[in-house]
């Protein structure tokens, strides 16, 4: 073969990969669009609205991704699919602000009546208020106190140190006194 043909040899090549990436570069970005033409999954972003509905900007990676259904991890609301929000590191179907189990802020807290903003796992919720016979002993300080906060005693009631009996005694060991809501 002469000088020439090889270089066309080479050519043609050089131009069947060139236009091979170039086809699978369209049909992977036909993949990465969705029903609508917005953008989806797999795509480059630096926002959430950038990926369109139905999807997420992965803070991480940098990448477009689904959003998230029920049960399913996540770490803040935008990564859960609409009508859900991120609770406890799971997407959930979202509740009303202000009713049992919803989410309150502790600067203006708007729960419903006979409901408290307190911590549960490190996020305030809002919660019932403490019935007659319950715990209302609060700890000194550390992570359950900062993680796992309780609501006050209910109306009409005041928490009190009541001696907490044991159903077998140990011996040597007096009865320890707990806190328990209870009438005035």
């Amino acid at each position: 073969m002469k000088k020439v043909d090889l270089l066309l040899v080479f050519f043609l090549l050089v131009c069947v990969e060139v236009v091979e990436s170039v086809v699978q570069g369209l049909i992977l970005s036909v993949n990465l669009m969705d029903t609508n033409g917005t953008n989806a999954t797999g795509r480059p972003c630096k926002k959430d609205r950038c990926c369109g509905q139905g999807h997420y900007c992965h803070k991480h990676n940098g990448l477009c991704h689904s959003c998230k259904g029920d049960s399913q991890k996540c770490r803040r609301n935008k990564m859960c699919c609409d009508g859900m929000e991120c609770v406890f590191g799971h997407c959930r179907v979202a509740k009303l602000r202000g009713s049992v189990g919803g989410r309150c802020r502790k600067d203006r807290p708007k729960c419903d009546a006979g409901l408290c903003c307190a911590n549960a796992h490190g996020l305030p919720i809002c919660k019932k208020l403490l019935q007659e016979g319950e715990d209302c002993g609060v700890p000194d300080g550390g992570l359950e106190y900062s993680l796992n906060q309780k609501c006050q005693c209910g109306p009409g009631l005041v928490c009190k140190k009541v001696k907490h009996r044991h159903k077998k005694r140990l011996v040597g060991r007096r009865g320890r006194k707990k806190w328990v809501c209870q009438r005035p």
